[in-house]
Formats: C-alpha cells, sequence, structure tokens
C-alpha cells in the first residue's frame, strides 16, 4: 500500500493520511486524548492549563475559544448581540 500511496497521494496528504491511521494522541499534562496530532497542539497551545480567555458581555460564562463564545452568544443572548 506504501507505494500505491506514494503514486497518487503528495507528500502533506500523505502526513494527514498517516496521522488519521495512528490512533490516539495524548496529552502528557491532563491525560485527554485526540484522534488527530493538530487537534492535540491546538489543545496544549490554547486549553491545557489555561484559563478560559474569552468573556461573556451579558452573564457569567467564560470560554477557551472565541468560537464557542460567539455560539453562546447567539443562542443564549440573541436580542443582545
Amino acid at each position: 500500500m506504501a507505494v500505491m500511496q506514494e503514486a497518487w497521494l503528495s507528500r502533506r496528504q500523505q502526513q494527514r493520511f498517516s496521522q488519521m491511521g495512528a490512533g490516539q494522541h495524548t496529552c502528557a499534562r491532563c491525560g485527554r486524548s485526540y484522534k488527530f496530532l493538530p487537534s492535540l497542539r491546538n489543545h496544549q497551545k490554547l486549553e491545557c492549563g489555561m484559563e478560559p480567555q474569552f468573556a461573556c458581555p451579558y452573564c457569567i460564562y467564560r470560554a477557551k475559544r472565541k468560537h464557542h463564545l460567539d455560539s453562546h452568544l447567539r443562542t443564549q443572548h440573541p436580542n443582545n448581540a
């Protein structure tokens, strides 16, 4: 299969393909696991051991990722946004 992969996949596609089948990637700090290595890296960079940095201006909700706050604002405070 490796020879066939090289024939029709670019180098970047081969890396993504190998990451997909690689199994679990686990955070050494908290033990949370991810299927994809980039997801683990984002977790370590933005979430693990950090306080939520995005605060809702209308309630006490706080989020570690901006798109989570955006979703919260759309669903919980639709008239205020």
